[in-house]
């Protein structure tokens, strides 16, 4: 400690002379360290008013032109064809828009009750339908092929459980899985 106190200090003095400019001319690149998910999501919610993406929310049938402005979406604005295939193999986009967005509730009420109300259906019967609709919002799409094959349809009998009403869980998977086919 002693040798410390008996060391001169010296005060060093630097002038600069520095220079600023105003962030507009400045030619510094953004790098976006985004995923192409996370840009997706990202411009799904920016964009929530979309034309495209609120008739896939609620269950509207989708022109040609919708599916230019999903390829314009996917393919030009949050990356590229080939980023859009690096995290899916779906090739209908609305069915990707619509695992992401899902479907509003209120267009699942619009659409189904009044067509469910008029059939008398048990209890079990409505969870099932319900699964119908949940299984869709999550996955983006459901086919007959799906209330076979997967989970949690796989393990259930519709035929038994539906007897002569089983034309109506072929209605609601037609009705969601037509509204994101081309017109």
């Amino acid at each position: 400690m002693i040798y410390l106190l008996e060391e001169k200090i010296v005060a060093v003095t630097i002038d600069n002379d520095d220079q600023t400019q105003d962030g507009d001319n400045v030619d510094t690149p953004f790098i976006d360290i985004r995923t192409y998910k996370e840009k997706v999501m990202d411009y799904l919610m920016e964009n929530s008013n979309n034309p495209t993406l609120v008739k896939i929310k609620n269950l509207e049938p989708l022109t040609h032109e919708d599916f230019e402005a999903l390829q314009d979406i996917l393919w030009v604005k949050c990356g590229s064809k080939n980023d859009y295939y690096s995290i899916s193999k779906l090739d209908n986009l609305a069915v990707f828009i619509r695992s992401i967005i899902g479907i509003d509730q209120n267009a699942v009420n619009e659409k189904f009750s009044e067509y469910l109300d008029e059939n008398t259906l048990s209890a079990e019967q409505m969870e099932f339908i319900h699964s119908i609709i949940n299984y869709a919002r999550e996955n983006g799409d459901v086919t007959k092929q799906d209330l076979v094959e997967e989970s949690p349809f796989d393990s259930i009998n519709v035929l038994d459980l539906f007897s002569e009403n089983a034309y109506v869980v072929a209605n609601v998977v037609n009705q969601l899985h037509d509204c994101i086919l081309e017109v």
